[in-house]
């Protein structure tokens, strides 16, 4: 771009031009130059109107100048472009100017730029622009420089300015065209565009219809008559069975249609024919029926006869000890049992005609009332899930409603647990009882809720009875009958999430109220639960269905193991009666095991309960291993010999003698202190001696196990006496004569001493190896 002239040049400029011997003042100088812009300006905007032809100027506006330079300028301006037509340099000044309307003026201009900006060549317009540009810097160039110049001519300087004047409204005139010729553009664009979407959207619509016509001509292709539904007999069989009257076997053969409307004759015929016998299959039915419900009603006749004479014979069934009131009495109940019950029923009374000598009573017990209306308003689901509801706590509620909420739920969740054990109103009682022994009874519940099956039992004879205090209590009578089924788990897995929902883990909370759920009685009702150990679907009801075949196939074991159970309890009262008698009588065919002379004596014999036995300090160490539970029966034996005092706590397990006692030892000696397992490796050796080589010496005397256990104890207590001192264990000299012959007083470092008895050779006590 061109410099443009500082203030000083332009000062200079103004003092040369003073100095130059200008002879006008400085006010009609200024006078001139307005004048002559003045006139400048008006031949500016006629200019492009005299050159388009439209307006010619007057001698007046046009002032004087020179037709070489307007030449010079009209040919460096538009020589070169289309969009101005060419004008005479020189104009004819005498004539009158012409005069148009503004309006016709202004649309004459607009309809000559819509024609010139459609003829319009957008890359000629763009070079010759261009161009204009390059002659315009040039153009102001040459003013910069006569601005520059202190001796420039006015006239000069203005024909310059006045040239650059015109090159700019040129540039303007290209720029209009180019605007107007982009409008011209779009708008045809747009044109041409809307006719494009108009048949775009006419094409749509033909497609669409024609998808519908397409449509419908398949719908009318794969139309099928109610006919082609009808089974129809084969053509063959037609030609056979149908008559010819129907048939037309000439015409139907060579024309699929009419053969197809044969056919369907035919079939009406034959449907026809089938209503007419079933309407008469119906009236023999009738009367059929008809005489049934009368003959039904003399049978309800003579029935309240038969009742009456099984009333008037009940005497005489007492006397020959015939049931059939009582069976008949108990099968019409036995109909409200829920089916885990009605199994159990079944089996056991067929078993008990089918074994006599099983010693096995079975009674139905319970509110006939209640178990009908049970029957006839169920509505276990529909209250398992209100009580659900009511459990649930709304924390979203505001304090005060949530502490009043929480109060009711309290009382609800005690009223949710009763009814999650809530027991059928009848249940099935069992009386066993087997030569020699207490007779038990069992009671077979069924809880509702929990689908399972809970038993109860106690002893029912007074004879001879067993206090509780020495044999298992009525609740654990029937604990591991089999292995590891103490009843105190339930053995449906779905259980767990309904007792979760009352804050119960296990069933054993309520054991004391509902019975024990033991596998066995599960499986006497024909249940079968899958093993929680293994992987099994808890919702799965086919799982928990009762089956007549599981409890045909247990209900002989289960009873047989009962009365095993029972002649256990009664060969332990038996035996428990002697130690506490303090009477140790050897069999004869065992007397061999032990030495002619036993120097320890047996002081007492007395039954403790779990708090005394956790009491002792040397008994803890068979409660860390779980080797004894508090509902086992405990009792603790005294024995004496000289200063020393020997203590034993006993254990038994109702599984006894499947399960052997544990015996802990302690010994006592005055001024020796304390001996027991966990501080004296010979007492531990002892005790091993009597809990586990007893069990492989008296395999043959089961029932008087806890005796021979004692002796082999008292056996064992006077070795460790008679050998402390030749061991090293007492300083002084041994108050306790040797009275036994030893092979060896003790061996290895933990000094075992010679507890094993042989009886050859008169007898004599070695170590075990």
């Amino acid at each position: 771009m061109a410099k443009q002239p500082s203030r000083s040049d332009r000062d200079r400029l103004d003092r040369s031009n003073s100095g130059g011997g200008r002879k006008d003042s400085s006010s009609s100088l200024k006078r001139d130059r307005l004048s002559s812009k003045e006139d400048r300006r008006l031949r500016n905007e006629r200019e492009p109107l005299v050159k388009s032809g439209r307006l010619s100027l007057s001698s007046s506006s046009c002032g004087k100048s020179d037709p070489s330079s307007s030449k010079q300028t009209n040919s460096s301006s538009f020589g070169k472009t289309n969009l101005i037509p060419p004008t005479e340099s020189k104009m004819d000044v005498d004539k009158d100017p012409v005069t148009l309307n503004k309006k016709e003026l202004y649309e004459s201009v607009v309809e000559h730029e819509n024609n010139l900006a459609k003829s319009l060549n957008a890359t000629q317009s763009l070079s010759e622009g261009h161009n204009i540009c390059a002659e315009l810097e040039k153009n102001l160039q040459e003013i910069m420089s006569m601005l520059t110049t202190p001796t420039t001519d006015e006239d000069d300087f203005e024909d310059k300015m006045e040239e650059g004047l015109m090159k700019l409204s040129s540039l303007r005139l290209i720029n209009r065209m180019m605007k107007l010729k982009l409008k011209s553009v779009k708008d045809e664009q747009l044109s041409v565009r809307s006719g494009v979407d108009s048949d775009h959207l006419h094409l749509q619509n033909l497609l669409y219809e024609a998808t519908i016509l397409q449509k419908q001509a398949a719908a009318v292709q794969e139309y099928k008559g109610k006919d082609a539904l009808i089974d129809l007999i084969p053509i063959e069989q037609f030609y056979e069975e149908a008559p010819e009257k129907i048939t037309k076997t000439k015409s139907t053969k060579s024309d699929p249609h009419l053969q197809r409307i044969a056919r369907l004759e035919y079939e009406f015929v034959q449907r026809r024919k089938l209503t007419e016998d079933c309407n008469s299959l119906e009236k023999e039915k009738e009367s059929a029926s008809k005489r049934i419900t009368d003959t039904q009603g003399k049978l309800d006749s003579i029935c309240p006869l038969l009742n009456s004479i099984l009333d008037a014979t009940k005497p005489l069934q007492q006397i020959f000890g015939i049931e059939i009131s009582s069976k008949k009495e108990e099968n019409e109940i036995a109909q409200y049992l829920p089916a885990e019950l009605y199994v159990l029923f079944v089996q056991s009374n067929a078993f008990r005609e089918a074994n006599e000598k099983m010693d096995l009573v079975v009674h139905l017990r319970g509110n006939v009332e209640a178990a009908k209306e049970l029957m006839v308003t169920p509505e276990e689901d529909k209250d398992d899930s209100d009580s659900d509801k009511e459990l649930d706590f709304d924390e979203t509620e505001t304090s005060r409603r949530v502490i009043r909420k929480k109060s009711s739920n309290n009382l609800s969740r005690e009223d949710a647990k009763n009814k999650l054990i809530e027991k059928h109103p009848l249940w099935i009682e069992w009386i066993v009882s087997s030569k020699g022994s207490n007779a038990v009874l069992i009671q077979f519940f069924y809880l509702r809720k929990l689908k399972i099956i809970t038993v109860k039992a106690k002893t029912v004879d007074d004879v001879n009875k067993i206090p509780d205090c020495e044999i298992a209590s009525s609740e654990s009578l029937l604990e591991d009958l089999f292995p590891d089924d103490t009843g105190l788990y339930s053995p449906n897995p779905a259980n767990r999430y309904l007792l979760q929902k009352v804050d119960t883990k296990e069933i054993a909370d309520f054991v004391s109220a509902t019975g024990r759920p033991f596998l066995w009685a599960q499986r006497l009702a024909g249940v079968e639960f899958p093993p929680l150990t293994e992987h099994s679907d808890a919702n799965d009801e086919s799982l928990s269905r009762p089956k007549m075949e599981t409890s045909y196939l247990n209900i002989e074991i289960v009873l047989k193991k009962i009365k095993l159970r029972l002649s256990n309890q009664t060969a332990l009262h038996e035996q428990l009666k002697l130690l506490e008698a303090k009477n140790l009588e050897i069999p004869t065919d065992a007397k061999e095991l032990f030495p002619a002379k036993l120097s320890t004596t047996f002081k007492s014999w007395e039954s403790i309960n779990f708090t005394t036995y956790c009491s002792y300090s040397f008994a803890k160490e068979h409660l860390r291993t779980d080797i004894v539970a508090g509902e086992n029966i405990f009792f603790r034996a005294c024995l004496e010999r000289g200063r020393a005092r020997i203590t034993a706590l006993v254990t038994f397990t109702s599984n006894f003698p499947i399960t052997p006692p544990v015996f802990s030892i302690q010994l006592e000696k005055e001024g020796a202190g304390e001996r027991n397992s966990t501080n004296d490796a010979v007492i531990r050796h002892l005790e091993c001696e009597v809990n586990l080589y007893c069990l492989e010496d008296f395999q043959q005397w089961p029932k008087i196990l806890a005796s021979l256990q004692l002796l082999r104890l008292i056996q064992g207590i006077d070795i460790i006496l008679e050998t402390d001192f030749l061991v090293g264990e007492s300083s002084s000299s041994s108050e306790f004569v040797n009275e036994k012959l030893l092979l060896r007083a003790s061996t290895g470092r933990n000094l075992r001493r010679p507890f094993k008895y042989c009886g050859t050779g008169g007898g004599y006590f070695s170590q075990r190896y």
